[in-house]
């Protein structure tokens, strides 16, 4: 992967790193990872990713879903974090940055909130004060191994609809179990997910398809849909959280998952897909009681597409529209083709659009897609279920997103090839108007470690405000910006290579405070942060995490 480096300190200090053996590249499981610290302690664990927003599936393409994430008490998976991020070299841009006078933040009042944080650091479920200060331990049967997390992906962990239990993997052979979320009524849903042939190999595939799987609780916290392994080979189950009612959904050699329950809960669409075979993928639906299963119809697409073969996947995974109809993406190497909507009662599809479009989001609010367009990749576009089009914005706009009201639309504006890689954040209504500059000429915080127009920026739960990061010479910088039209307000001030890659900040119910994590250089390890809403007095909690989120 490509190096960067922040400045000749941190050189030096990977190449001591590189000579002890440090710096692994292999997957970890949960009895090989570095257990958690005294706070203040060095480890080897790193960090970053975001959690998928609301339905969208665990497969949606990071293109589609960068910067998309809804902040506040919009997603149900809290912050996650990963493992074995690639540490940076040292460009000439970055070098530039660090010439520049760093901004400071004064320090202000602490997070007042009473709210809870309940979370997961080194396979430990705690519940804790906003502060750190008093944490409870949820116990965890003694015969259990852990909250299973890898290295490289998130403590397989998922928080009910109605946040009153976890779902969580334990174990290398990944065994499935529900609790309440203050620790009581904490019991098996299946036995392990895996045979013991397959159970702690890392470089078996069925070990890291059950491992890195997505469970889905069905929107009335009843049931689950969650992928087993009998003979290595993966099926789609779903049961109810006691473990009643399981119905094993597929058995096939197919490559099946991103499952996700329709609004109402009565049904689940999911992906199958024939890795030996140059087809295209499936979409298939199955009731609640798995007796009835449905297949959209790909012919139209395969029609329309024209290619040969005709291998093409659906680009973000499946978006309910409504309690029968689906919004689905083709994607073939050569890119969109167009959104279609399925009728998951007959499997057939509908054209809405056959269009090229780039970074396609659906507000469940608006009912309309925000959009690029190519080879118009410069302009943002609104379109409706009948595909009509509107063009919102011009001129280097890029990266739409819908806020949670489905009144408002954050977009990016600015050449990627500018040389300070300097660019403005614009808030416009869904119609073209009012469109206004709420960042200026910010060398906004990308992902991949760089500025640049696919910004990491989130919007508040009640559509008032954005988060976003941006980067400076060796930190990113947490800031908000209200549509009130005062002037954006810078959050943190960082010390050198005390945080980066941070993830989504979660405002707390109350709205009092703000947690995300960071990644620190100096003990390669995820750190939790927490400070007031109105900025000031950031605060270290403890180090390791993996998972994390609010309780009221």
């Amino acid at each position: 992967m490509e190096r960067r480096n922040w400045h000749e300190g941190l050189r030096i200090w990977l190449g001591i790193l590189l000579l002890a053996g440090c710096l692994a590249g292999c997957s970890l499981d949960q009895n090989d990872a570095p257990k958690a610290p005294d706070q203040g302690q060095p480890s080897n664990q790193q960090a970053t990713a975001l959690p998928p927003q609301g339905q969208v599936s665990a497969g949606q393409s990071a293109a589609g879903n960068a910067g998309s994430t809804q902040i506040g008490k919009i997603q149900p998976t809290g912050i996650v974090v990963t493992g074995n991020l690639p540490l940076v070299d040292r460009s000439p841009l970055l070098d530039k940055i660090a010439l520049e006078p760093r901004p400071t933040v004064a320090k202000g009042p602490g997070p007042l909130t009473n709210n809870r944080l309940i979370f997961v650091r080194t396979g430990k479920i705690i519940i804790s004060d906003a502060l750190g200060k008093t944490q409870k331990e949820l116990k965890l049967n003694p015969d259990q191994q852990g909250v299973t997390a890898l290295s490289r992906n998130p403590a397989r962990v998922w928080l009910s609809p109605d946040e009153k239990k976890l779902a969580y993997l334990s174990g290398n052979n990944a065994s499935l179990w529900v609790m309440n979320t203050d620790g009581s009524d904490n019991h098996p849903i299946s036995g392990n997910l895996l045979e013991d042939q397959d159970a702690g190999d890392f470089r078996n595939e069925t070990f890291h398809t059950i491992q890195r799987q997505d469970v889905a609780w069905s929107p009335d916290s009843k049931r689950l849909a969650y992928l087993g392994a009998k003979n290595s080979q993966v099926d789609l189950f779903m049961s109810d959280i006691d473990g009643r009612n399981a119905i094993q959904v597929t058995n096939d050699t197919l490559v099946n998952g991103d499952q996700i329950w329709s609004p109402d809960g009565q049904y689940l669409a999911y992906r199958s897909f024939n890795k030996s075979a140059a087809i295209g993928e499936d979409i298939l639906v199955v009731d609640r009681n798995g007796t009835q299963v449905v297949k959209m119809d790909k012919k139209a697409v395969l029609d329309a597409i024209k290619i040969d073969p005709p291998l093409f996947n659906y680009q973000e995974g499946p978006v309910w529209l409504d309690a029968k109809t689906l919004i689905l993406y083709p994607q073939t190497g050569k890119g969109a083709y167009g959104i279609w909507s399925a009728d998951t009662t007959t499997g057939s599809l509908r054209l809405i659009t056959k269009a090229d479009v780039v970074a396609a989001s659906w507000s469940p609010t608006a009912k309309k897609f925000v959009a690029g367009i190519r080879p118009d990749e410069q302009s943002i576009y609104v379109i409706d279920l009948q595909g009509n089009q509107v063009k919102v914005a011009t001129d280097q706009a890029r990266v739409p997103i819908w806020s949670p009201d489905g009144k408002h639309i954050m977009y990016v504006k600015g050449d990627p090839n500018n040389e300070d890689k300097r660019f403005d954040i614009h808030i416009v209504d869904p119609n073209g108007k009012n469109d206004v500059v709420v960042a200026n000429q910010l060398r906004l915080q990308q992902e991949n470690g760089q500025p640049g127009p696919n910004a990491k920026r989130y919007w508040g739960a009640k559509s008032d405000r954005i988060y976003f990061y941006t980067i400076g010479p060796s930190t990113e910088d947490l800031w908000v910006s209200k549509l009130d039209g005062t002037p954006p307000q810078q959050l943190t001030s960082f010390e050198p290579q005390q945080a980066f890659y941070l993830t989504a900040p979660q405002v707390s119910p109350d709205d009092k405070a703000i947690a995300f994590t960071a990644f620190s250089y100096l003990d390669r390890l995820p750190h939790l942060w927490i400070l007031s809403t109105v900025g000031g007095d950031w605060k270290q909690i403890d180090a390791g995490f993996s998972w994390i989120w609010w309780l009221k």
